[in-house]
C-alpha cells in the first residue's frame, strides 16, 4: 500500500551512499500493506492483517519478507504513516538500547532531533526515562523538540551546545550522543 523514503534512499539517488552495498540501486526499505500469504510456521500474522516492515526494494506491488521484519500496523495510522516507521525506529532502538545500553536516569544528546531518527529517538528515550538534550537549527524546530518531550532544546548552528550541556549537568555531560 505504501513505501517510505529515507535519507538512505536520497543518498543512493544522489550517488553519495558510502561503500558499494548490494542494494545500492534498490530504493525503498520501508513498507506497509496487507498480508496476502504467510509461510509455514507463521501463526501470529494472518492473511488480511495490516502490517508494516522492512524489505529490500519494496517500491513494488508485492514484497516477500521474513516474519521477523514485519509488525502489525498501528490501527490509528494510515498506511502512508506506518511506512515511515521501520527504519527510523529500528535505528533509534538499536542505538539507544543495544549499542549504548541506556538506562533510566541517564542522559542522551540527540542531534537533528526533528529528523526522522531524532523524533523516534526522543520517543524511545522518553520511554526509557532518560534526560533528553536535543539539537535543532531553528527556534521553531527547538520549540517542537520540547513539544515532543525533549527536556532541553539547543541550537545545532554553533558548538555552544556542548558548553551549555556541561553547565546544565554540573560538568558531567551526557552518557550517549546519537547523531543520525
Amino acid at each position: 500500500k505504501a513505501g517510505g523514503i529515507n535519507f538512505r534512499d536520497v543518498m543512493k539517488a544522489l550517488g553519495m551512499y558510502p561503500g558499494n552495498p548490494v542494494d545500492l540501486k534498490w530504493f525503498g526499505d520501508d513498507f506497509s500493506g496487507v498480508v496476502t500469504r504467510v509461510g509455514d510456521g507463521v501463526t501470529d500474522i494472518q492473511v488480511g492483517d495490516e502490517v508494516a516492515g522492512m524489505a529490500p526494494y519494496c517500491f513494488r506491488s508485492y514484497v516477500t519478507v521474513n516474519r521477523h521484519m514485519v509488525f502489525r500496523k498501528p490501527s490509528h495510522q494510515s498506511f502512508q504513516e506506518a511506512a515511515t516507521l521501520p527504519t527510523v525506529f529500528l535505528t533509534s532502538h538499536y542505538a539507544l538500547n543495544e549499542l549504548a545500553g541506556m538506562r533510566k536516569g541517564e542522559r542522551v544528546l540527540i542531534h537533528a532531533g526533528t529528523g526522522g531518527v531524532g523524533m523516534a529517538a526522543i520517543q524511545i528515550a522518553r520511554k526509557l526515562g532518560l534526560e533528553i538534550f536535543a539539537t535543532a537549527g531553528t527556534p521553531e524546530k527547538r520549540k517542537l523538540l520540547l513539544e515532543l518531550g525533549a527536556h532541553h532544546a539547543l541550537s545545532s548552528r554553533t558548538l555552544a551546545f556542548a558548553d551549555k550541556i556541561m553547565d546544565m549537568t554540573g560538568g558531567e555531560g551526557v552518557d550517549c550522543v546519537l547523531n543520525s
